[in-house]
């Protein structure tokens, strides 16, 4: 995970977020063999249908909704990282996201400033 700060007008930041390629497909594999576990498929018994038919029918809602996972987590771990106290909700910006390339977003916030 990368992360970059800029200090946009007055107490806005925008926290810019890149996750490595290999980390999204790792959680995405997980998520499909929890997915492949549950699913109900006819022709199948219970847990045993194929991956590769399980990735079919349901990898483009696993892989959003890893996506959206990731970066709420991975934006937490900035801010934490980044001694960033937030005031309000975040704006998430999603950018491009293409199988086997780094995916890159950015959050919009407000922050408090610390008193002396």
């Amino acid at each position: 995970m990368q992360v970059s700060v800029e200090t946009t007008q007055g107490l806005g930041r925008r926290v810019t977020i890149t996750i490595a390629a290999d980390s999204i497909e790792t959680a995405v594999k997980s998520e499909l063999v929890n997915v492949a576990k549950k699913v109900r498929i006819d022709g199948f018994r219970k847990g045993k249908v194929p991956m590769n038919i399980v990735a079919q029918r349901y990898g483009a809602s696993v892989r959003q909704d890893v996506l959206g996972d990731l970066m709420s987590r991975n934006f937490v771990d900035a801010i934490i990282k980044e001694k960033i106290n937030p005031a309000g909700a975040p704006n998430y910006v999603p950018g491009e996201y293409k199988v086997g390339e780094d995916f890159t977003y950015s959050v919009s916030l407000k922050s408090i400033r610390k008193l002396n």
